[in-house]
């Protein structure tokens, strides 16, 4: 019966001269000197190179034949016999001399035939078999016919088992100790991807992990897996890679590390015994919501050993971020019973609402009682009047900076000495004692829902995380959620904007935009005052430098037509009022002389319920104003466009009182305020005679005839 014993090259060799040693007779079962052959065989004086090996067992695995074609690329037993070129041998063992006194032991090639029936027919007889690995065979043929014909063979090298036998596992891995994104790469894949290095520790064993060190409670395997993959997600979310891994120094793609890739081995005292390298690659796929991990290992007797993990997908668990407080440890999933909400407004200055939701289980702060509670901060509406906060449905994922639309991870702060804990995470309280008891489990990734329930029913919320040691963090509530307004947020929201989250203007329905040159310019607190006169001069601190004003309108159209429009007043260079300069110009900070230097977007005002400066609009289909923002910050862009010589696009991010970002696009051509006069491209320096136009053109038009964007006192929009 055929047996897969698995030998090492060295074992094969001394096991063949301890053959040679043994053999006695009158040439068979002896081996005579071979001809210099390396993986080749000799028949009939003409020497062909062994490219393929395959083994397949038969059915009753009593035998097992054995194919060696110069053919190369066959790895199945149906390509064999397709391509009739290889010697087969069918053997009962493959641990060393053929016996082909044994029924059922054969060697054919062509007419050349070695059986029970055929052995007393040849003069010389020696075929040695050892199958070292499932992967590595060793063969060795020097027969000779008494009709004189001759088969030699000599091989030591790879084979392939057919049908592909899923051996069992060695070792049985099932804990996750690390699994870590060390960082990005100086090598990119071959399609120019960033490379990053991934680091996993697995184990059978139970072990205590403190910080970064690492102790092994048992007699046990670690597996150190250090390996190279372009980022299937961003790193703050890792997901482990899968593929297949091959050893490799140059930190490429699909690859990993000998340096730190290794199996190392522990007794019962927790003491490292023994250090074995990789062999082979390292296969991982993913199922559904698990992982398999596959790797090999050569032992001192280089013997391979197979490794296994297969168990629930893992996020990252990184043993380097360790918190002070201690941690639960274990999966926590319940359904809450009770909920509330705490408003923290603009706590970040992030431009978006910080809103704490605390669900609570039936146990959880009962005296006797052990019990959980689940803490989720999560950012959306920034809204003008706090007590009107509220939850804002939606799906939310974890925060990169504290963007709306996102759910903040835990975080530790350091508060004299105490560490106190912020973000989203699991609170565990055991009150059963006489001193109640803490635990926690740190939300790093995942997503949380909310869901607004119909007929004024409250609200589902759902939440499913991974915790930073690796276990989920995972529930619902549903019911009513009482909001508090914890918020301290600045009293300097002015009513200059309507907006509790940022605003994507759409600008694409305005085929034109008009300029008007302006004489005249409001100072902050102290009223207008002509661009030329001796009067802005005077004022303290005085302005650097001469300077032109002009209004850009997009969406100047009267009372037809909703959508978003936009007023931009700009400093620009001394008589360039009549011309688009293009250029990037950041908001002023204020309204004061000092900063009126070409250049700059001016800061937007508003006089007598208008908006008298740089600022955006928003109409219904009532042509009423439903959206509104002073641009307090932020910058427009101007660059040529094609389309001809008055085509610009405009890139637009304004910044409102309340932080948001007004951000919107448009390209077209630019005309004179209310007429058909292109406006072309600033010449620079220009000509007297274009200076004296372009003072004519702005002293002739009156600045309260052409300020307003809109006037809405009486809650409906009108272009002055």
């Amino acid at each position: 019966m055929f047996k897969s014993l698995r030998f090492s090259p060295f074992a094969a060799a001394a096991a063949s001269i301890l053959v040679l040693a043994s053999c006695e007779g009158n040439g068979e079962g002896t081996k005579t000197e071979d001809p210099t052959l390396g993986n080749e065989f000799l028949f009939g004086g003409e020497i062909r190179k062994i490219k393929s090996v395959v083994y397949s067992p038969e059915e009753d695995e009593r035998f097992t034949k054995f194919y060696f074609s110069p053919t190369e690329g066959l790895d199945d037993e149906e390509s064999m016999v397709l391509y009739d070129d290889a010697i087969v041998i069918t053997a009962s063992s493959a641990d060393g001399t053929i016996d082909f006194g044994e029924a059922g032991n054969e060697l054919e090639y062509g007419d050349f035939s070695i059986s029970s029936a055929t052995a007393a027919s040849f003069s010389k007889l020696f075929v040695s078999l050892k199958l070292d690995s499932p992967t590595e065979v060793t063969l060795s043929i020097d027969a000779e016919k008494e009709d004189g014909r001759t088969l030699k063979c000599e091989y030591s090298g790879r084979c392939t088992r057919w049908p592909e036998e899923e051996a069992a596992a060695d070792v049985v891995l099932d804990a996750v100790i690390m699994a870590k994104c060390l960082g990005k790469m100086e090598t990119k894949s071959e399609q120019g991807e960033d490379i990053y290095n991934y680091y996993i520790l697995l184990t059978d064993a139970d072990y205590t992990l403190n910080k970064s060190d690492l102790t092994i409670n048992e007699a046990g395997t670690v597996l150190c897996l250090d390996l190279y993959s372009v980022m299937v997600d961003p790193p703050h979310k890792l997901v482990i890679p899968t593929g297949e891994f091959n050893l490799s120094d140059k930190g490429i793609d699909k690859s990993y590390g000998i340096q730190y890739s290794c199996v190392g081995l522990y007794n019962d005292s927790g003491v490292q015994t023994s250090l074995l390298e990789l062999d082979g690659p390292v296969t991982i796929e993913r199922d559904g919501g698990n992982l398999h991990i596959t790797a090999y290992g050569i032992d001192e007797k280089l013997k391979r050993v197979k490794l296994e993990y297969s168990g629930e997908d893992f996020y990252s668990i990184d043993a380097g971020s360790n918190f002070s407080n201690p941690q639960i440890g274990k999966d926590v999933e319940f359904e809450g019973v009770e909920a509330t909400a705490l408003y923290y407004g603009n706590l970040f200055d992030s431009a978006t609402g910080m809103m704490l939701i605390n669900i609570f289980d039936e146990n959880y702060d009962i005296k006797g009682k052990d019990g959980y509670c689940v803490s989720l901060v999560v950012f959306s509406d920034l809204f003008g009047n706090p007590k009107n906060a509220r939850l804002i449905p939606g799906k939310y994922t974890m925060s990169k900076g504290l963007e709306h639309g996102t759910w903040l991870p835990a975080m530790e702060i350091n508060y004299y000495g105490i560490p106190m804990v912020m973000g989203s995470y699991a609170h565990y309280l055991d009150a059963r004692g006489e001193k109640a008891t803490e635990k926690y489990s740190y939300g790093t990734e995942g997503e949380i829902e909310i869901i607004e329930l119909a007929d004024n029913a409250g609200f589902t919320v759902n939440y499913d995380l991974f915790s930073n040691d690796g276990y989920r963090i995972r529930g619902s509530y549903t019911g009513k959620i009482p909001v508090i307004d914890n918020s301290d947020d600045k009293g300097d929201d002015d009513g200059t904007s309507t907006l509790e989250k940022d605003y994507d203007m759409d600008l694409s329905m305005w085929d034109c935009a008009y300029v008007a040159p302006l004489n005249r310019i409001w100072v902050g607190g102290m009223g207008y005052y002509d661009i030329d006169g001796e009067a802005l001069k005077n004022i303290k601190p005085t302005y650097p430098a001469p300077f032109g004003l002009q209004y850009v309108y997009i969406g100047l159209k009267g009372d037809d037509g909703e959508g978003d429009r936009v007023l931009l007043e700009l400093l620009v260079n001394d008589d360039a009022e009549t011309y688009i300069t293009p250029g990037t110009y950041p908001c002023t900070e204020d309204r004061f002389p000092e900063h009126f230097v070409p250049g700059h977007m001016m800061r937007g005002i508003m006089l007598e319920g208008d908006f008298a400066s740089s600022s955006f609009v928003h109409l219904n289909e009532k042509t009423h104003m439903d959206q509104h923002a002073n641009f307090y910050g932020g910058e427009v862009t101007i660059t040529k466009a094609e389309g001809g010589d008055n085509w610009f696009t405009f890139d637009i991010d304004g910044i409102c009182v309340r932080k948001h970002h007004v951000r919107g696009s448009w390209t077209g051509p630019v005309y004179r305020y209310k007429g058909t006069v292109p406006v072309t491209e600033w010449p620079g320096a220009g000509t007297a005679q274009e200076t004296v136009s372009a003072r004519q053109v702005r002293s002739s038009a009156p600045v309260r005839e052409l300020a307003p964007l809109a006037d809405f006192s009486n809650g409906k929009f009108d272009i002055r």
